[in-house]
């Protein structure tokens, strides 16, 4: 009996050491590579932030069976201390168990080009391959329109989507069953977009990247990595978790949280969700076709969505949460917002948000600038209903081939999604033989009246009709000094009593405006939130041109400045760095004045109040005193074009605020105490 025991024990101890070594050569054999396009930019050579990341993933445990294979390039100059970076060369590393190598240096090369990519792509292939891929393009990013990677070398050239589809289609094989690449990410600004998705369909299972501007901390390498070390048995959408977890905590580490976005998409459902969304764009079409209202009813929803990065200063991404539009416009095109909200979440498989955003994964283009060349980038990458509308829309297309082109890809759509026989209940509508041209004309309404209420208010009764081709309205405040001759504008606003049904829109002046530690600033509206309106300020940061972003949170009723990012005149990539204001920092307020008598129209960027921030800063609403105030509404149609109400002016003095049509101060309205404080 006891050698009978033994035996059994000796064969279960060779079991198990035999099944002890398949799990470990399994395991062995399950190695993952990250490919790192590390385009290090102005943001390399300003703040470090390349460098900065580097350190992060050298301080990552790392087991031999993960590896790490980095090209860097794009910057003119490199900070780090690690690693010995050429600036006016291209560079390859590995990082492998511990230790970084430089393997490879190459002639300088426009890193915003396609060959560059190509190569990096086919050296990592040739020298790098492994069971499991992660590509990662590290720098500015502009979203569908702007791309990614720009090369400060080479005049800040970036990768477009096109490109980058060449780049990767030139290498691998797209394959829906087997994409060579768990991951596709962009620890970059803006790249979550719906035209993102579709770029890397069947390249990757899962793309990460964010709709917002990501601050310039970024990715926390140190974190993802040293959880993929520890645990090479998790897939895509697992790692793309740990990528958005330690990437929101890094960013409440640097203070920055307050509109980070990051997401993991499963790129398998992407075609599924872009057939929806063609659907929806051609519903759009047809609805427009049948009641032209439609135009401005859907630019109100998409006003209303949350965005990114669009400003008449800072310059437009035309980059729209799809979750938020989609959902706003449920009522005006009910038949496909269903299925496109369904196909959406069921992408999105995992997301963090920060407190003022709430993103749902992935943006999608709205022409928010109404720039034709940008509308002809799109359609570049490919046509789809929504374009044809937006080329309907805006002229940018003749009508005839917005019809066509909407046809066609709904046709498309419907065959994917229904099959040929789908059936009387999901059949195509027929379009109208012929579609009506869009005529705003919005230059009848400037210097439209404006009426004075009994209440005292600034009333701009537009009516319905007049309002048909309308998507926005805000107010315009200034400071007039009829003495000096000047008129300094203090930015725009939306708190205003709005009626689109009536067309009509009022004031809520109260003569407060919003300080900055008790220096009048310029405010310039961006966001209508569900719970803050959000604003850019223009100031000189230690003499350095920035915008503040700034919001006015209901709930709290008060402002917060969220950072500070560097204005690049004429860019398209959002600035990625955000700087956080702290005591000692030297601010200069910036307002835009006119001369009174004088003939040029366009306003003057003028320096107002420098000062230095004291310990418990902040902006907060306070009574600008005595004195004379402009008052204009601004109007926006839907093809972005403009016209400003006639002027009415508002007199301060002790307390009491008297409305006139003139400058002289005439009227017929009594005088009132100040009107209530800033209202949701």
């Amino acid at each position: 009996m006891n050698a009978f025991f033994v035996a059994v024990f000796r064969w279960v101890g060779c079991f198990c050491l035999f099944s002890g070594a398949l799990v470990q050569a399994k395991e062995k054999e399950e190695t993952w590579a990250i490919y790192w396009y590390l385009c290090g930019s102005d943001l390399e050579r300003k703040h470090g932030a390349a460098s900065a990341d580097l350190e992060e993933m050298l301080d990552a445990d790392l087991p031999e069976n993960v590896k790490v294979v980095i090209q860097t390039g794009g910057a003119a100059v490199w900070h780090s201390e690690e690693a010995d970076i050429p600036a006016d060369k291209i560079a390859r590393f590995v990082y492998s168990e511990g230790e970084l190598e430089r393997v490879a240096t190459l002639p300088q090369a426009n890193m915003g080009d396609a060959s560059t990519l190509e190569g990096f792509l086919k050296f990592c292939r040739e020298n790098h391959d492994a069971d499991h891929k992660v590509f990662i393009f590290w720098n500015h990013g502009g979203g569908s329109i702007g791309g990614a990677a720009c090369d400060e070398n080479f005049e800040m050239d970036a990768l477009s989507l096109k490109e980058m589809k060449e780049a990767f289609g030139k290498v691998f094989e797209a394959s829906e069953e087997e994409p060579p690449f768990e991951v596709i990410g962009f620890d970059t600004c803006l790249m979550a977009s719906l035209d993102t998705a579709k770029t890397f369909q069947g390249l990757g299972r899962y793309l990460v990247a964010s709709e917002e501007l990501e601050p310039g901390n970024g990715w926390f390498y140190t974190g993802w990595l040293d959880a993929l070390g520890e645990d090479t048995s998790m897939d895509g959408k697992a790692l793309g978790k740990v990528i958005c977890d330690s990437y929101l905590e890094g960013c409440r580490e640097a203070g920055t949280e307050d509109e980070a976005t990051l997401s993991v998409v499963d790129l398998s459902g992407i075609g599924k969700l872009s057939d929806a969304y063609d659907l929806l764009g051609y519903e759009a079409v047809m609805r427009a076709s049948e009641d032209s209202k439609v135009f401005a009813k859907l630019g109100r929803q998409a006003q209303k969505a949350e965005n990114y990065s669009n400003s008449s200063k800072g310059g437009y991404s035309n980059m729209v949460d799809m979750g938020q539009m989609v959902k706003n416009a449920g009522k005006l095109l009910p038949e496909h917002s269903p299925t496109v909200l369904k196909a959406l979440q069921e992408c999105v498989v995992y997301k963090v948000n920060g407190p003022y955003r709430k993103s749902n994964g992935l943006s999608c283009y709205y022409p928010f600038d109404g720039d034709k060349e940008n509308f002809g980038t799109m359609l570049e990458q490919g046509p789809s209903s929504f374009i044809a509308y937006y080329g309907w829309q805006f002229g940018f297309v003749d009508l005839e081939t917005a019809s066509s082109l909407a046809e066609v890809c709904a046709a498309a759509a419907h065959d994917a999604l229904f099959g040929e026989e789908g059936g009387e209940e999901n059949e195509l509508e027929a379009l109208p033989e012929k579609l009506e041209e869009v005529k705003s004309d919005i230059d009848k309404l400037e210097d439209f009246p404006v009426k004075i209420t009994d209440d005292g208010n600034a009333l701009l009764a537009l009516g319905a009709d007049r309002a048909e081709w309308i998507d926005r309205v805000n107010c315009v405040l200034a400071i007039v000094d009829a003495k000096e001759d000047i008129i300094v504008f203090l930015g725009s606003d939306a708190n205003l009593d709005v009626n689109w049904d009536a067309g009509t829109f009022e004031d809520r002046f109260n003569g407060k405006w919003a300080h900055l530690d008790g220096h009048l600033l310029y405010m310039d509206f961006k966001e209508n939130g569900e719970t803050f309106y959000r604003y850019e300020v223009p100031v000189l940061l230690n003499g350095v041109k920035h915008h503040l972003s700034v919001v006015y949170d209901f709930k709290e009723e008060g402002y917060k400045i969220l950072g500070a990012r560097k204005v690049e005149e004429g860019s398209k990539m959002g600035e990625k760095n955000l700087v956080k204001l702290k005591e000692g920092d030297k601010i200069t307020t910036l307002m835009y004045g006119l001369q009174i008598s004088g003939e040029d129209s366009d306003p003057t960027e003028v320096e107002i109040d420098t000062f230095t921030l004291g310990k418990a800063f902040g902006i907060k609403d306070e009574d600008m005193g005595d004195g004379e105030f402009a008052y204009l509404f601004d109007m926006y149609d839907v093809q972005n074009r403009s016209a400003m109400s006639d002027i009415v002016f508002f007199t301060s003095k002790d307390g009491k605020i008297s409305v006139s049509d003139s400058l002289d101060g005439a009227s017929n309205e009594d005088s009132e105490d100040q009107k209530d404080e800033k209202e949701e």
